[in-house]
């Protein structure tokens, strides 16, 4: 069961993210604040999704780049002992094994892939921030339109009870005709 839940997890995590839909999708009018209201969580939850699919790619790029400077490194420090036996003296300090391994093309690739997913990754997270800020505003503006909703239903109300005492007047003339209420305008 819990492999089950763990498959169907990994599964929707790794499902393509229409990030285009998500970002056409943040902006709404204040006319459609109820539908606005009712996908926000659906589209939070894509948001966040394709948050972690760009923090798993930043990882495995994290991976990939330090795996290969350690087989560079490695690859060094094998050549370097096989130099010494052969009396070869000079050291193979880490700065000098760093300096050369950072020129390499593979370590070179590796590095730009890593600094690309890293500005999706930050970019993912603005995404989310932007998700949190419209379930932020749809809550204002359902708030807004709830105030001015009792505030109409005030007005009615008040406006109800005014042609209610202004009928209640009428009769009240018409049975007792001559009163000096009725003369005052009550």
């Amino acid at each position: 069961m819990k492999h089950d839940i763990q498959s169907a997890i990994e599964l929707l995590l790794e499902a393509p993210v229409d990030i285009r839909q998500l970002i056409k999708k943040l902006e709404f009018s204040d006319e459609d604040v109820a539908r606005a209201t009712m996908e926000q969580a659906k589209l939070f939850l894509e948001a966040s999704r394709y948050r972690v699919l760009c923090m798993r790619k930043r990882l495995r790029a994290v991976a990939t780049y330090e795996l290969l400077c350690s087989q560079e490194a490695l690859k060094l420090r094998r050549a370097k002992r096989a130099l010494v036996d052969k009396k070869d003296k000079s050291q193979l300090t880490e700065k000098s094994i760093s300096d050369r391994i950072s020129v390499l093309s593979t370590v070179v690739q590796a590095r730009r892939e890593l600094d690309i997913e890293t500005v999706y990754e930050e970019w993912s997270k603005l995404l989310v921030d932007a998700y949190k800020q419209r379930r932020d505003a749809c809550r204002i503006l359902a708030e807004i339109m709830g105030a001015e909703a009792s505030a109409e239903l005030r007005v009615a109300r008040s406006e109800a009870a005014v042609r209610g005492l202004k009928h209640l007047r009428k009769e009240v003339n018409a049975r007792w005709p001559g009163r000096e209420d009725a003369e005052e305008g009550l």
